[in-house]
């Protein structure tokens, strides 16, 4: 979060994508609703919001670009598991319903295969596999990646 309330961060975006809005507080409430975050927070410091709170700030205020394309590194990190995955079911309905990609960074195997249409494995910095997350899970040939997915099957 920038220094500042939640409406300052909302505007600060909306500043810096050049996106002038006739009525800008509409669009910041929009953009809450969107994020499923409660629009009395607009008025709160961002310093005072738990991690969940903080996350659903930075898409609300992401949105605010209207972006093409919201890259995203290991967004749920901080988060406990059951607010990972209501966050991630957030992203991929605003990706469907706002027509942008989401290019997500993550090391938790159930979000990659819960989140994603297409997938691309990396190791040392090296594109190991990429296709469709459901062949990536289901059918790929390489036996390390293999077992590090079936190490993840539980989790």
């Amino acid at each position: 979060m920038f220094p500042g309330t939640v409406r300052d961060n909302l505007r600060e975006a909306a500043e810096l994508a050049r996106n002038p809005e006739k009525d800008l507080e509409a669009e910041m409430r929009a953009a809450m609703d969107l994020a499923e975050l409660d629009r009395a927070l607009l008025g709160r410091e961002g310093d005072r919001l738990s991690m969940g709170q903080k996350q659903r700030a930075n898409i609300a205020r992401a949105l605010m670009t209207r972006p093409e394309v919201l890259l995203m590194d290991e967004p749920t990190s901080a988060l406990d598991p059951e607010t990972a995955e209501r966050l991630a079911d957030t992203i991929r309905r605003l990706s469907v319903e706002r027509m942008f990609a989401v290019v997500m960074i993550t090391h938790r195997l159930a979000e990659a295969r819960r989140a994603s249409d297409f997938m691309a494995v990396m190791e040392a910095g090296q594109v190991i596999e990429a296709g469709p997350t459901p062949e990536i899970f289901g059918q790929t040939e390489n036996a390390r990646l293999r077992a590090f997915l079936e190490s993840g099957r539980e989790r």
